[in-house]
C-alpha cells in the first residue's frame, strides 16, 4: 500500500508542477478562481501533512500564495508526505483540529487518501474553470501519468 501512495503523490506533484508553471507563464489569462483553487491545493496539502506530524502549518486553508513559491511548496509537500509514508504506520490514528477548531480522528491512511482525492477534485475544478474561460485545460489524468 505504501508504494501505491508514493505513486499517487508523485502523480499529484508532477501535475502540480506543470499546472503551477502554466499559471505563472499565463498569469494574466488565468481566472482568479483557478489560481485560488491551485493555492488551496498546495496549502491544504501542507496543513494535512502538519496535522499528521503534529506541527503547526504556516499556511491558511485559502491563503493566496505568491506564485514564486508554488513549486517550492509543492516540493516541500511531496518530500514531507513521502517521509510520512516511509516512516508512519498507516493505521495510526491522528487526532487533529479542523479549520473550525473541531476535533476529529482519522488514520494516516485515510488522511493521505483524502489529500490525493482533494487535490484531484480541485484540479478537475480548475480544468472546468479553464474551459469556461476558453482556456484549453491541461491533461492531469492519472492514467496519462502512468503512460
Amino acid at each position: 500500500m505504501k508504494e501505491f501512495f508514493i505513486e499517487l503523490f508523485e502523480y499529484g506533484s508532477h501535475y502540480n508542477q506543470i499546472l503551477g508553471q502554466y499559471i505563472i507563464e499565463h498569469e494574466k489569462e488565468i481566472p482568479k478562481r483557478s489560481r485560488e483553487l491551485f493555492c488551496h491545493i498546495l496549502t491544504a496539502h501542507n496543513i494535512w501533512n502538519n496535522r499528521i506530524t503534529g506541527e503547526v502549518s504556516n499556511h491558511g486553508v485559502w491563503e493566496k500564495l505568491d506564485s514564486k513559491i508554488f513549486n517550492i511548496l509543492d516540493n516541500q509537500n511531496l518530500t514531507e508526505t513521502l517521509t510520512i509514508i516511509h516512516n508512519a504506520d498507516l493505521l495510526t490514528p491522528i487526532y487533529y483540529l479542523n479549520s473550525k477548531r473541531v476535533e476529529y480522528e482519522n488514520t494516516v491512511k485515510d488522511i493521505l487518501f483524502h489529500v490525493v482525492n482533494h487535490s484531484t477534485y480541485h484540479r478537475g475544478q480548475i480544468a472546468m474553470d479553464f474551459r469556461n474561460h476558453k482556456i484549453q485545460p491541461l491533461v492531469t489524468d492519472y492514467i496519462a501519468f502512468k503512460r
